[in-house]
């Protein structure tokens, strides 16, 4: 993380919007809140990807430009299998999201800093939105209830 990059960015970028952009809810076995199996491990998911989306007319020099930053994150409960096979893993029921997050920003930003404060400032922007979604998302789907922890920075 490179934190002179994301202060450049911070003071020429500002948030629009957050929505949520896909969701989805899935059971794969009979699991529920009183219904854990033995053995059951949580697994977690984030991935960034960055769009730049379409000019904003402006009279002045140097137009203002949008970027939007898709945020996937997701949980999932699994069975471990134990012969030490990582890759076959049991999918009991899994929870994802996809979250925009929209940042007007004046052209002239470089792309270095556009990528760090992104990479860094679409997270964190969005990782509220998201532990409540999980939380919310799993209680009403009668799933155990997932850890989601403090946010930390994608390095």
């Amino acid at each position: 993380m490179d934190k002179q990059l994301i202060a450049e960015a911070a003071e020429q970028v500002e948030i629009v919007d957050i929505y949520l952009y896909s969701s989805t809810v899935s059971r794969h076995d009979e699991i529920h809140q009183n219904n854990i199996p033995e053995g059951m491990v949580q697994q977690d998911k984030l991935a960034v990807s960055v769009d730049l989306l379409e000019l904003i007319e402006s009279v002045e020099d140097g137009a203002d430009s949008l970027l939007r930053a898709r945020i996937d994150y997701g949980v999932r409960f699994v069975l471990l299998p134990v012969t030490g096979d990582e890759d076959s893993v049991h999918v009991l029921a899994e929870i994802t999201a996809c979250f925009a997050a929209t940042y007007r920003y004046r052209d002239g930003l470089s792309e270095a800093a556009i990528s760090e404060f992104m990479r860094y400032n679409a997270v964190h922007n969005t990782w509220p939105f998201w532990r409540e979604h999980a939380l919310r998302m799993s209680a009403e789907a009668r799933l155990p209830r997932p850890t989601i922890p403090l946010m930390k920075p994608v390095s």
